[in-house]
């Protein structure tokens, strides 16, 4: 395959006939204007509503047939910033794709993932022409969408236990009945995973506290005096200059072991209270609130790996390809790019809303055996955790068959997942990429110009990932499309070329 890179006389013609509109043909090539933001095309917008969430679908109409697939994304927050209107699911129908975003009104996880069966019903009753829905999830939408999945094709896999101790619970019986049994899709996308809903939860645990929550009362964040298992403290290698640190390997042992056995205790308190509901002797008849201070999985301070960033979470384990800003794949192993965090402030760290308020429920749900004496972390792998967490993308895929492609973003805290999630996967079609330079939230790192194509060479790929697998007819896509070719397995080049202002994709079809 001859590699594609154009000329300065190449460039200035096709920046002015770009400019002009006119469509760019050269000798031995074909070029198509890939992904263009904002252009001319109507996009309809769709409002639904089902019970436990909303939902809007971006609809571009029929004429393209990457129409008969909906992308369906759910992230899994009821946070106010998580609106319905979504740029990452515009560009989708940009391309010619139904794209819809499920927003939850429900809080739990486990009824979330019931919110999106019934997103998906309601959109494949509701928006002509669809014939496909293909999930797309990032960070703990992953979790979300793979839990759906797994659900949906395997319900009999879950098993009520952790390591025979019935430290957990069973997932709802209705969710395996043949009436209330999950529509599955036809396809999986995960971009950025994380580890786990659960596992986050593991590795933010507080553990300096004088209160942690394990005993009778909920805890309490004001008093932390535990100066040798505070991992922002400086005598601990932690530099309050720019939130880096490199922690020895006797610290590290000492927080992970703090966090495992925390976790532990707060497990067996979880699971006294659901004994005592069950007997009648709790404060309500079907749950209760269970609060976890210091320990929802955004509170980066107690994450070692958000600081230690040379040693911890900084590489994948294997060679596996690797999507550069100008288009190129290459397989290497894969390193972080990634900067480190400041702790977050000790006024914010106190807040409320810092904690992870949950049911009793909840937390059995996605219940984990943790081994204090094993449990922690090095570049690329996690130790010392059992059970089948599924709350965990990774995990998920050992019984999903359908369609998967992990997308890998380098600048992104837990970018190595995608790896797993394409290893334990089962499906007979898979596919991994990383894309350089792209952050967790699927921006441009630092806004550097090295990066600038990064957001669309990942949004190219997966059209052409999506028009391979689902054998959509190129020579009935319309003007917009890139399925003709682009950065998919086969590889291709890719040009970005800054036009009045715009990030245009030039794409090269396979082959040339």
């Amino acid at each position: 395959m001859k590699k594609f890179f154009p000329g300065k006389a190449f460039v200035f013609k096709a920046l002015f006939l770009l400019l002009a509109g006119v469509a760019v043909f050269a000798a031995a090539q074909t070029v198509s204007v890939g992904a263009v933001y904002g252009a001319e095309k109507e996009i309809k917008e769709i409002l639904g509503n089902v019970s436990g969430g909303n939902i809007l679908v971006y609809d571009p109409g029929e004429d393209d047939p990457r129409s008969k697939i909906c992308i369906v994304m759910m992230y899994g927050s009821t946070r106010a910033t998580d609106t319905l209107p979504n740029a990452g699911m515009k560009r989708y129908a940009e391309l010619g794709y139904r794209a819809a975003n499920c927003a939850p009104q429900t809080l739990t996880f486990i009824d979330q993932v019931k919110t999106l069966d019934l997103s998906i019903k309601w959109i494949k009753a509701n928006v002509l022409g669809v014939e496909k829905v293909v999930l797309w999830g990032n960070s703990r939408g992953c979790n979300l969408t793979s839990a759906f999945q797994r659900i949906a094709e395997r319900p009999d896999s879950f098993v009520p236990n952790v390591s025979g101790n019935s430290k957990a619970i069973d997932i709802p019986a209705s969710y395996k009945t043949e009436s209330g049994r999950f529509t599955p899709a036809d396809g999986i996308i995960m971009c950025d995973a994380n580890h786990g809903f659960m596992f986050n939860v593991l590795s933010s645990l507080a553990t300096d506290l004088a209160d942690d929550g394990t005993g009778s009362g909920p805890g309490s964040v004001m008093s932390r005096p535990k100066t040798d298992l505070n991992p922002i403290n400086q005598a601990n290698g932690y530099n309050p200059d720019d939130g880096s640190a490199t922690y020895t390997p006797e610290f590290r042992k000492k927080i992970w072991k703090a966090q495992a056995e925390r976790y532990n205790g707060l497990l067996a308190k979880a699971k006294g209270r659901w004994d005592a509901i069950q007997q009648g002797n709790g404060a309500f008849s079907d749950d209760e609130p269970f609060t976890v201070v210091m320990g929802f999985g955004n509170v980066s301070t107690y994450q070692l790996y958000t600081h230690d960033i040379s040693n911890l979470y900084s590489q994948t384990a294997r060679p596996q390809k690797l999507l550069h800003n100008d288009g190129k794949i290459t397989k290497e192993v894969v390193y972080s790019l990634r900067g480190p965090e400041k702790a977050q402030s000790t006024a914010n760290m106190e807040m409320m809303d810092k904690c992870y308020n949950i049911k009793v429920s909840e937390f059995m749900y996605l219940a984990m055996d943790v081994d204090p004496e094993t449990f922690g972390y090095d570049e690329s792998e996690m130790y010392g955790v059992k059970g089948d967490d599924f709350s965990s993308a990774h995990l998920n895929v050992k019984y999903i068959s359908v369609p998967t492609l992990a997308s890998g973003r380098t600048a992104g805290t837990e970018f190595h997942i995608a790896e797993k999630v394409y290893e334990n996967s089962i499906a007979a079609t898979k596919d991994c990429i990383f894309i350089e330079g792209m952050t967790h939230g699927g921006g441009i790192l630092g806004n550097d110009p090295k990066y600038s194509n990064v957001v669309a060479n990942e949004l190219n790929y997966i059209d052409d990932w999506l028009v391979e697998v689902f054998e959509i007819n190129s020579s009935e896509q319309s003007s917009k499309g890139g399925g003709s070719g682009g950065c998919s397995a086969a590889g291709a080049g890719i040009v970005g070329l800054l036009c009045a202002g715009g990030l245009f994709l030039v794409k090269k079809k396979k082959g040339e």
